[in-house]
């Protein structure tokens, strides 16, 4: 009779041990890039904060998923999703060669408007199309993304802050600067260069971003079934809600 106790003692352990493991399995770790994304996300210390990683926290709630967001490198980000140690990646381009090893959600989690900056007052001839004599600046390690391969091929030159990019661009020695709309203008706010810089009127269409998962077994049906919770969310109140939280209402 003694040997009862011992046996639901034995099977109350075996519940816990396995109850543990399904419970780290609900996890999902994301990569994010370790820079603020103004108007998208910021990192305060090693949380990320914003409408993003918000909309993530959301719609991974409803299928049951904890997320946890880890900052790295981008180029690193890239890499630990496409091998695996990460579970996806959030807030990036559709790119054909990234679709082979990663299983994107449709559905975008956000839009952004790249603008090309110029000398305020400069005329710089640009239609859309690139040619080497146009010398163009980026920030290093932003994407050059299969949208803009289709533009030509201008001369590229890399900074490694919006500092340096806007003193070059005010020094003459790149004709553009390539960047997003809204993070674009918080940096020539903060750093005093907004009445020495202005857009080209040429305007590139919103650009989608988008979370896509690894190539682990169940991410591809993870990935689609996020889709369909993330078109109901973006449909929903609670959406509207978050996206006042935020004062960044949706245009009429």
């Amino acid at each position: 009779m003694r040997i009862f106790p011992h046996i639901f003692l034995v099977l109350a352990c075996l519940s816990g041990l396995f109850g543990a493991r399904a419970f780290a399995q609900e996890t999902l770790t994301i990569g994010v890039e370790n820079k603020d994304w103004y108007s998208h996300y910021v990192w305060e210390g090693r949380t990320l904060v914003g409408l993003d990683p918000d909309i993530v926290r959301a719609v991974a709630g409803q299928l049951g998923y904890r997320v946890v967001f880890e900052p790295y490198p981008w180029s690193r980000v890239i890499r630990m999703a496409q091998d695996g140690t990460l579970d996806g990646v959030l807030d990036l381009a559709l790119i054909r060669d990234r679709e082979k090893r990663l299983h994107y959600v449709r559905t975008p989690i956000t839009t952004e408007q790249t603008t090309f900056w110029i000398r305020k007052g400069n005329k710089v001839p640009f239609d859309g199309k690139f040619t080497p004599e146009i010398r163009l600046g980026l920030i290093r390690g932003a994407d050059w993304t299969d949208r803009f391969a289709k533009m030509g091929t201008p001369t590229v030159q890399r900074f490694n802050s919006f500092e340096q990019a806007f003193q070059n661009l005010v020094a003459d020695r790149i004709d553009m600067f390539a960047s997003y709309l809204a993070p674009t203008r918080y940096h020539a706010g903060r750093l005093g260069y907004m009445d020495r810089i202005e857009p080209h009127a040429y305007t590139q269409p919103d650009m989608p971003y988008y979370i896509a998962f690894s190539d682990k077994p169940g991410h591809a049906r993870l990935a689609r079934r996020f889709d369909e919770k993330l078109k109901a969310f973006l449909a929903s109140p609670d959406y509207g809600a978050l996206m006042e939280q935020f004062d960044s209402r949706p245009a009429p």
